[in-house]
């Protein structure tokens, strides 16, 4: 088969070593590159030339590429001055596409050039795979399709009916914490330094979209700093038992990320967020907000500001609290799209959600269709009508998960290493990538790129 990957930095080290076992079995690998300082050996290569000056054409805003800017961390956060180079890169990329003309593309969906990519192989009816962590099970991932949460494939491995049980019960009690929480070894010292200088580098051959200015990055983790400071000087370390008041959580997500900013995309700003969970909550009610534990770049002025004018209604959490201890005290939560729409299905902790996935979608999570839903959830909570799941559902829940994800953590070079060294784990994930390919192969028509939904 023809395969493409598309560059993702340290990501890259990691895809070249399953390409290199896909090439030894025959398959055709080439690679779409961003930036050209993570250029791999294997396959062929194509550059993706770096924008010179301003965009030629005319700038057409369909649907597709307006989902991309909205979405893209250059424009949000890192001060790019101009939207030209999306249209440049989209050229780009639509025409080594159609030249390539590969049967499958696997890369993230995360960065701009990666969207883009995603979109040209739905538009030409060729497969994009995300392969990343499907949360629960742990030490699993899933296939996504393009910029979805809509796996494709999966090891049909179900689970025995004791196991799924004993790890829903450890999932409900957070006994047990999905991969991405699990910590890592840091890099070296030097190898944060390598890091830094091949960045720089990029940056000053051109790579200027993903790669913020180094003193842009640096404002931006001041500016952090302090609004941090202030959101601790807000914030309640736990939630009090003389609070009688109905409780509504809202466990902020990380961003810049594809779980709020792609596939959340249209509640990607988490103030508005916020602010529609307010707006449908009356007397005796209150709306908690959790700060995630890496706070990135989620906090603003404007946050800050609203919750202080707020704050009969809105309480924010410390920094340092954590579920479990807050959990008991909540009547409902409410996410966008957060592993704890997850985590609650297994505890029966009502909660409610804005974004359709597999995973989360279950008879105890239900989905809103606007932010005026929650009413009808909240007085369901009240009433104690709120959906349930039995442990046998929720077992079987679990075990559907698990048989439409493969075995294998998905690493890196740099902060992910020891998955990409694991010989056993890096034999999962090539056996994985094979047992997709070979789905693709079949050509059957279930499974067909314009079939699939779009979140």
């Amino acid at each position: 088969m023809n395969i493409l990957f598309v560059e993702n930095r340290y990501r890259t080290g990691f895809w070249e070593a399953v390409a290199r076992e896909l090439q030894t079995a025959g398959h055709r690998i080439s690679w779409l590159v961003q930036n050209h300082r993570f250029r791999p050996e294997t396959g062929e290569t194509f550059l993706l030339p770096y924008p010179t000056g301003p965009y030629r054409g005319k700038k057409i805003y369909e649907a597709s590429i307006k989902k991309v800017i909205s979405a893209d961390r250059g424009v949000n956060y890192f001060g790019v001055p101009s939207d030209d180079h999306f249209f440049q890169y989209r050229d780009a990329i639509n025409e080594l596409v159609e030249r390539i003309q590969p049967d499958v593309a696997f890369g993230e969906s995360t960065l701009f050039h990666e969207l883009l990519t995603a979109n040209a192989c739905r538009q030409q009816g060729i497969y994009y795979l995300h392969p990343i962590s499907c949360r629960y099970p742990t030490s699993r991932f899933c296939f996504y399709q393009y910029d979805t949460q809509q796996p494709l494939g999966g090891s049909g491995d179900e689970l025995p009916l004791e196991k799924a049980l004993s790890l829903v019960e450890a999932i409900a009690s957070h006994s047990v914490k999905p991969d991405y929480m699990i910590p890592q070894v840091p890099p070296t010292t030097r190898e944060r330094l390598a890091d830094r200088l091949r960045l720089l580098r990029g940056y000053a051959e051109g790579e200027r979209y993903n790669t913020p200015l180094p003193w842009r990055k640096m404002q931006l983790s001041r500016d952090q700093a302090q609004l941090e400071r202030e959101w601790d000087s807000l914030a309640v370390e736990r939630i009090y038992e003389t609070d009688q008041r109905v409780k509504v959580l809202y466990p902020m997500h990380y961003q810049p990320e594809s779980n709020i900013d792609v596939w959340a995309n249209p509640y990607r700003n988490q103030l508005a967020v916020i602010q529609s969970i307010v707006n449908q909550l009356r007397n005796g009610e209150v709306l908690y907000v959790k700060p995630n534990p890496k706070s990135s770049y989620v906090f603003t002025a404007e946050l800050l500001n609203y919750i202080r004018q707020h704050s009969d209604r809105v309480v924010a959490l410390s920094r340092t609290s954590r579920m479990p201890a807050i959990l008991p005290h909540i009547d409902l939560v409410f996410t966008v799209s957060g592993t704890i729409a997850m985590e609650c299905i297994f505890s029966n902790k009502p909660v409610v959600k804005l974004v359709d996935a597999v995973h989360s979608n279950a008879a105890n999570c239900p989905t809103l269709k606007n932010g005026q839903e929650l009413r009808f959830w909240l007085e369901q909570v009240k009433k104690g009508t709120f959906p349930r799941m039995t442990p046998i559902e929720q077992a079987q829940h679990l075990s559907m998960m698990n048989s439409i994800s493969y075995p294998g953590l998905i690493g890196d070079t740099l902060i992910q290493k020891s998955y990409a060294y694991d010989a056993k784990n890096f034999a999962n994930v090539t056996s994985a990538f094979k047992s997709v390919l070979s789905l693709i192969e079949q050509n059957d028509s279930k499974f067909s790129p314009s079939n699939q939904v779009t979140n």
